[in-house]
C-alpha cells in the first residue's frame, strides 16, 4: 500500500459520504490532500475519543499542536503522515492557521457540547470545516477572495450536512447537540426526541427548517465548482454534487428522521457525472 493509499484510508471514514482525494486527481494533489485530510480525521479522533478524560484529550490535542508547528518549519516526526503533510505545506505554501482554526475547533468539542444560538454554530463550522476548504483552495492555487467565500459555503453546508446526519449518534456518544437551543425551543423539540429518536411534527418542522437553510448555503457556494479548472474542479463539483443527494434524501419524508443516509455506489456515480463537465 503506498504512503497515499494509507492516508486516504486513515481520513475516508470521516467523510464516507463524500470523495476525499479521488484517484483521477494528479498524484502531487491526492498526495497533499491526503494529508490535509488525515491530519484533520487525527484531530477529530483525538477529540471524540470520550473513554478518555477530557484533560487527556486536551493534552493530546497539545502534542498535536506541537507536531504541527514542528511540521511547518519543515522538521516534522519521522512519520509518513508528517512527512507527507511537511511535503505539502512547503509545496502549497499551506498556512498553518488553517491548521490551527481546526485545532481549535476539536479542543471545543472536548469542553463544549451544548450551542445556545446560530451565531455560535456558525463559529464553529468557521473553524472546523471552512479550513480544509481553505487548504483545498490553496492547493489549487486560487486565492481569489469571493472563490473563498464560495469554498466556506460549501464546506459549512457539508458540516451542517454532518450534523444532520448524526442527531442521534452525536448525542448518545458523544453528549454533544450541534442544534441551537433556541430553535430546538422554538419548534418545541427537547434532547428527549434526539436521545429517544422520536419522530413528531415539532421534530419534522425543526429539521425542515434546518435542511431548508442547509440547501440555500450550499447552492450559495455551488458556483466554486464553475470556476476552478480541470480535474480539482471536477473534485469539488462532485463533493458538492454528493452533499446535493444527500441533503435530498434528508429532505424526504421518513418515519425516522434520525436514520443516517447514506450515498450508494449508484449515487456516487450519479453524483461524479453530474459533475462532468458538459461536452462541446
Amino acid at each position: 500500500m503506498s504512503r497515499t493509499d494509507a492516508l486516504l484510508r486513515r481520513a475516508a471514514t470521516h467523510y464516507e459520504n463524500f470523495p476525499v482525494a479521488p484517484a483521477f486527481l494528479p498524484p502531487r494533489t491526492r498526495r497533499a490532500l491526503a494529508a490535509v485530510y488525515a491530519f484533520a480525521r487525527t484531530a477529530d479522533d483525538l477529540a471524540d475519543e470520550g473513554a478518555i478524560p477530557p484533560a487527556e484529550r486536551l493534552a493530546r490535542l497539545d502534542a498535536l499542536a506541537h507536531h504541527l508547528a514542528a511540521t511547518a518549519r519543515g522538521d516534522p516526526p519521522a512519520e509518513p503522515a508528517w512527512e507527507t503533510l511537511a511535503e505539502a505545506i512547503a509545496c502549497y505554501r499551506l498556512e498553518s492557521r488553517h491548521f490551527e482554526a481546526l485545532l481549535s475547533a476539536f479542543r471545543q468539542d472536548v469542553t463544549k457540547h451544548r450551542y445556545a444560538h446560530l451565531g455560535e454554530v456558525m463559529d464553529y463550522c468557521r473553524r472546523s470545516a471552512n479550513p480544509v476548504g481553505r487548504l483545498v483552495m490553496a492547493i489549487a492555487g486560487d486565492r481569489d477572495p469571493r472563490h473563498l467565500a464560495w469554498s466556506d459555503a460549501t464546506c459549512t453546508a457539508l458540516q451542517w450536512i454532518n450534523f444532520l446526519q448524526d442527531l442521534h449518534e452525536d448525542l448518545v456518544v458523544r453528549d454533544r447537540i450541534y442544534l441551537p437551543a433556541d430553535e430546538m425551543a422554538r419548534f418545541g423539540v427537547t434532547e428527549r426526541h434526539l436521545r429517544e429518536r422520536i419522530t413528531d411534527a415539532a421534530v419534522c418542522a425543526l429539521l425542515d427548517h434546518q435542511l431548508r437553510r442547509t440547501r440555500r448555503i450550499l447552492e450559495a457556494g455551488l458556483p466554486l465548482g464553475g470556476v476552478l479548472p480541470g480535474r480539482l474542479g471536477l473534485f469539488v463539483r462532485t463533493i458538492q454534487r454528493s452533499g446535493l443527494r444527500v441533503l435530498a434524501k434528508l429532505e424526504r419524508p421518513r418515519t425516522d428522521r434520525f436514520d443516517r443516509p447514506r450515498l450508494t455506489r449508484f449515487d456516487r456515480l450519479l453524483a461524479l457525472l453530474q459533475a462532468l463537465p458538459p461536452g462541446p
